[in-house]
């Protein structure tokens, strides 16, 4: 050919795509741990039926809860 090196060209295009993929899967992660505080916390502070504002007793329990979560990982 003309000095082209189709193999370092494959080799980059699959760490590439490796470096993609490991991006999306931390990404999937961090979406699965939000999503699980959100279920812990919404338990843990949410009493009877959500208005449309949240009342400064049920932020400061979500807040700290969320917090607590954090420190523990």
């Amino acid at each position: 050919m003309d000095g082209f090196d189709l193999n370092s060209s494959e080799n980059a295009d699959a760490s590439e795509l490796q470096r993609m993929i490991a991006i999306e899967q931390q990404k999937a992660q961090f979406q699965a741990q939000v999503h699980n505080f959100t279920d812990v916390c919404w338990d843990k502070c949410m009493e009877g039926s959500p208005s449309s504002k949240l009342d400064s007793r049920t932020e400061t329990c979500l807040v700290n809860c969320v917090d607590q979560l954090c420190f523990i990982l």
